[in-house]
């Protein structure tokens, strides 16, 4: 006895936090599994395989799911419409509750259970109504409409009642209520967030504008500071090239008589461009471009002017 009781004892014990993480690693695969099946029923649904609404036309079955994918399929789709494919998301979302453990999840309470229960139900039920006001031509492929039966009876009733906008307006308000129950998402975070993403982006802008601005300064600085360089006058020097012989005529040369260029009246020709001689010399002591200092203190304007217009 005494040796049966100290094999007993030294037997080792799995502590409660290992099984329960061990536990809630389980129920995420087994989610995940679900949710994979169930899109994949979804995609390869086809009006001919029986199901719930229909006995079917075919005698093989379409669906990648088989006979019970084919059958949950057709009654989501008949139901919810394009809100079916929700369910599969649903079920992501809720491995990924459990993939994070018990440590950081919450507490399963019925409390809890129910509110993210009826936040889904909600989301159906508003986002079908929503989908069978807004689109009311039924898809080839679905067995019903674009919103399902459920759908089609919300929206008609409440657009019944009150008119199509004020429908739209009165279930886009309880879908965000749904998505806020079934999340926990604040929707002032969320606005909250949307407005620093804003904020940043602008700041980002703007930095990424003043920094483009300064480097064209830059540029412009160092071009303006060799004026010299880049008008200097091109120098092309020629080789002397031997001037042809000067063969002797034998015409007697005519006298070449002096005048004086003084006393001598040009003729003023009528429309032509005036001369050369009117305009001033240039200064041979000022020196062409601008200095280092003039540059300087242009860029400082130019900077001064960016902060104080462009608040940079």
């Amino acid at each position: 006895m005494k040796q049966a009781t100290r094999v007993a004892t030294n037997t080792p014990s799995i502590p409660p936090g290992s099984l329960a993480k061990r536990l809630y690693e389980a129920a995420a695969i087994i989610l995940f599994a679900v949710a994979a099946f169930l899109l994949l029923s979804l995609i390869t649904y086809h009006r001919s395989d029986p199901g719930w609404s229909s006995t079917g036309i075919g005698s093989q079955i379409q669906n990648a799911g088989g006979m019970i994918g084919a059958w949950i399929s057709d009654f989501l789709l008949y139901l919810f419409g394009y809100m079916a494919y929700l369910f599969p998301l649903m079920l992501v979302y809720a491995a990924w509750l459990a993939c994070r453990g018990p440590e950081r999840s919450e507490t399963f309470s019925g409390l809890m259970i129910g509110l993210r229960t009826g936040g889904f139900l909600l989301i159906l039920l508003t986002g079908s109504g929503l989908v069978s006001l807004h689109l009311p031509d039924a898809p080839n492929f679905l067995p019903f409409n674009a919103g399902g039966i459920l759908g089609t009876v919300i929206g008609t009733e409440f657009a019944r009642a009150f008119n199509p906008i004020g429908t739209s307006l009165l279930l886009t308000a309880l879908l965000l209520i749904g998505i806020t129950l079934f999340t926990s998402i604040s929707w002032l975070a969320v606005v909250d967030g949307i407005g620093r993403g804003l904020i940043f982006a602008a700041r980002y802008s703007a930095q990424l504008s003043m920094q483009l601005v300064m480097q064209v300064l830059r540029v412009l600085k160092n071009i303006l500071r060799k004026p010299a360089a880049c008008t200097a006058p091109m120098q092309i020097h020629a080789e002397p090239t031997a001037a042809p012989p000067i063969r002797p005529t034998s015409h007697t040369p005519t006298p070449i008589v002096a005048k004086n260029r003084k006393t001598e009246k040009r003729p003023k020709p009528i429309g032509a461009m005036p001369t050369i001689e009117l305009l001033d010399q240039p200064d041979p002591h000022k020196a062409p471009g601008y200095s280092a200092e003039q540059l300087e203190q242009m860029s400082r304007d130019m900077e001064l002017h960016l902060q104080v217009n462009f608040t940079l």
